[in-house]
Formats: structure tokens, C-alpha cells, sequence
């Protein structure tokens, strides 16, 4: 026998009941959380703003000529920052200033940011910032062998500029051990430069492996001086992606070579580096 018609709608009234108190619920749930995301916002928002304006006050430090309030209020500011984002920027700041201080003040305060705790995911960007950095000091480099070898008629077009030696740098410096501290937390891969091969295969005095001859594919290498880390394999386009230290173990996937006046080449090798696998050289 069914339900009364009497029953049908008491149960139909609480079924209600209980949608009802759900929805006043849920409700009132997201009325706190959207409030409290409203609260996060705007106490992001003031110290952005707060923030901003200590950056402002101190505009005249940064891009000054004393280089020593510049300095200081650089590691001022970057002491103060309420978070990684916020430091990460200043940083960018004084790596992108053209002030040969700041930059380097900054590779270090990123230096000792990461070298302890490569793992914090702001570490990723500061490689990336640092190696942008390197970046320009790459290219004054070749700039400058380029214009040494034009002062020769001829041999630009012969002998083209296609490696630059990792110059001691604070930058340098702190992207070859923020590198290092992230190849012993996971693999890197990208293209090296690892010298120049005659016809037999044999590596001149240039070369960054310590192999003699030029390796092959799947072959193990190790690196003997410290060696850009770029995502092409060439000197004069693409990124770097950090410097391998001297003494790193490297698995070698690909080759590319760039014929060169009398008979030599400059060999590129596409490589992946071995977690945990950093072993410096003496």
C-alpha cells in the first residue's frame, strides 16, 4: 500500500527543509570564504602598494652614482621584502640595472638565497634571471673578439667567433653554483660548445671534455672547465640555461658541428646532466 497523500508531503516538506538548510550552508560558507579572499586581496594590495612606494624612496639610491647607497639600499630592500615574489623582483631590478654594483649585489643575495635550498621554486627563476644577466655579458664578449678579429681583412668570414670562455664574475659565480645546486636536485639538459675538431676527430687545446677525441652519441663525458649551458647549440643564438662546473659527469644524446677554415669544426653536443652526479674538480 502507498503513501498517503498527507505523508507524500511531509516528506516532500523535509526534503525541503534539509535542501534549504544545505543552501543557507553553503551559502554562508562561501560568503566567509569570498570575504576572507576579499581580505587577502586588499591586504595584498596595500602591501604591493607599501612596498612600492619603499622601492620609489629609495629610486634615487638605486640609480644614484654613489654606489655604495645603491648597495645598501638594495640589500635594504630586499631584506625587507615580505615575500620570495617581492625579492625576486628587486633582484631583477638591480640585474637588469646597468650598474655594474647592483648587479653584482644581487647575484649574490640570490647566491645565498639558493645555494642552501635549491629546491624553492623561486631558485628556478633566479637561474633564469641570472642567466639572462650572463647573457649580455656573452654577447659584449663576442662583440669584442669579433671586432679584434675585423681588424684582420678576411678572417671574420674564416674564423667566426663561436665560443666565449666563462669569465670569474659575481653573476657567473652565483649561476654556476645555483646550477650545480640544481643539477643535485634534478637533471638539466641543453647544448655545451666542446671544442674544436681537426679532420680525424682529435679536439684542439679549446676543448671543455675531458676526452682527446670527438665523442659520439651516448657516450659519458666529463667536463674540464666550467662551460655555458645554452638551450641551442650556438655562441651567437638562443639562452643560457646556467654554467656546468668543471669536473661534471654528462651524457651526451646529439652532435652539431660548424665547418671552420682549414679543416676544423666547432662541435656542440646536446647533453643531460646526472642528479647528484657534481663532483668538483680540484
Amino acid at each position: 500500500m502507498g503513501a498517503s497523500p498527507l505523508e507524500d508531503t511531509a516528506s516532500l516538506i523535509k526534503n525541503l527543509s534539509i535542501f534549504t538548510a544545505s543552501v543557507v550552508s553553503l551559502s554562508g560558507a562561501f560568503q566567509a570564504w569570498s570575504s576572507v579572499r576579499i581580505t587577502q586581496s586588499l591586504e595584498e594590495a596595500r602591501r604591493t602598494q607599501a612596498f612600492s612606494k619603499q622601492i620609489l624612496d629609495q629610486m634615487d639610491n638605486l640609480t644614484g652614482e654613489n654606489e655604495t647607497k645603491g648597495k645598501v639600499a638594495l640589500i635594504g630592500l630586499y631584506i625587507i621584502a615580505a615575500n620570495d615574489k617581492d625579492k625576486l623582483n628587486i633582484a631583477n631590478i638591480a640585474l637588469q640595472s646597468g650598474k655594474n654594483s647592483l648587479r653584482d649585489a644581487a647575484a649574490f643575495l640570490l647566491r645565498q638565497e639558493c645555494k642552501e635550498l635549491p629546491q624553492l621554486s623561486t631558485c628556478k627563476s633566479a637561474l633564469e634571471m641570472l642567466a639572462r644577466a650572463e647573457d649580455v655579458n656573452v654577447e659584449r664578449q663576442i662583440r669584442k673578439e669579433d671586432k679584434l678579429l675585423n681588424q684582420v681583412p678576411g678572417v671574420l668570414q674564416e674564423d667566426p667567433v663561436v665560443n666565449v670562455l666563462v669569465q670569474p664574475s659575481p653573476v657567473s659565480m652565483a649561476l654556476e653554483e645555483i646550477t650545480t645546486a640544481k643539477i643535485a636536485e634534478s637533471d638539466l639538459q641543453g647544448w655545451i660548445y666542446i671544442g674544436k675538431a681537426d679532420r680525424s676527430g682529435t679536439l684542439k687545446e679549446d676543448r671543455t671534455i675531458n676526452t682527446q677525441k670527438k665523442p659520439v652519441a651516448n657516450a659519458d663525458v666529463t667536463t674540464t672547465t666550467s662551460v655555458y649551458l645554452r638551450d641551442q647549440g650556438t655562441i651567437r643564438s638562443g639562452s643560457s640555461i646556467g654554467i656546468i662546473p668543471s669536473g661534471q659527469v654528462l651524457r651526451i644524446y646529439a652532435l652539431r658541428s660548424t665547418p671552420l677554415a682549414g679543416g676544423l669544426e666547432a662541435v656542440w653536443a646536446k647533453v643531460k646532466t646526472q642528479k647528484n652526479s657534481v663532483q668538483k674538480v680540484s
